[in-house]
């Protein structure tokens, strides 16, 4: 039995039907991942974490399917988020008012063998999680500007160190 689509994934299949699949990654790769330089650093830096053993997962509080679909606009990115690691807020098992929390719990349950588990957010200012909630899942966040241009270099460099991998360099 087939469910009934959630408004998000529907505006994004109306969208698709009506501009195209080819305007629609072309939206995605340039308006919400920041053009084809951004793209390339974050794909190199990826690239370095995944040999050296960094898993990666996506947790929103939006639609997985959405992020989903538009991962396959970026090819360079998708090898490291497979659907099995995107997640939504929707489909969380625990039961806490805080989405930064049932974030984070999500990420713990998603890397559960994980040494280190960092959740970058740009929702961590709204919504600050509670210190048991961490201290239980045993995950540390990181906030970005809310609504902002997501990570960068130095971010990215940052988020290194905090996994104590700060000696790493990415290939050029």
């Amino acid at each position: 039995m087939q469910r009934e689509a959630d408004g998000m994934s529907s505006a994004v299949d109306h969208f698709c039907r009506v501009a195209g699949e080819d305007v629609f990654a072309k939206l995605v790769r340039e308006f919400f991942l920041g053009g084809e330089e951004r793209i390339k650093v974050v794909a190199k830096w990826l690239e370095a974490m995944a040999a050296l053993g960094v898993e990666f997962a996506i947790v929103t509080a939006g639609v997985s399917t959405a992020v989903l679909r538009a991962l396959n606009a970026v090819p360079e990115w998708q090898k490291f988020f497979p659907s099995s690691r995107i997640w939504d807020t929707s489909q969380s098992r625990h039961s806490v008012k805080s989405t930064m929390a049932t974030k984070a719990m999500i990420c713990r349950d998603v890397c559960s063998d994980s040494i280190n588990t960092i959740l970058v957010d740009d929702s961590l200012g709204h919504d600050p999680p509670p210190e048991w909630a961490l201290k239980g899942a045993q995950v540390e966040v990181m906030g970005l500007e809310y609504e902002g241009s997501g990570v960068d270099k130095a971010y990215l460099e940052d988020i290194q160190k905090r996994l104590g991998l700060a000696e790493v360099k990415t290939k050029k």
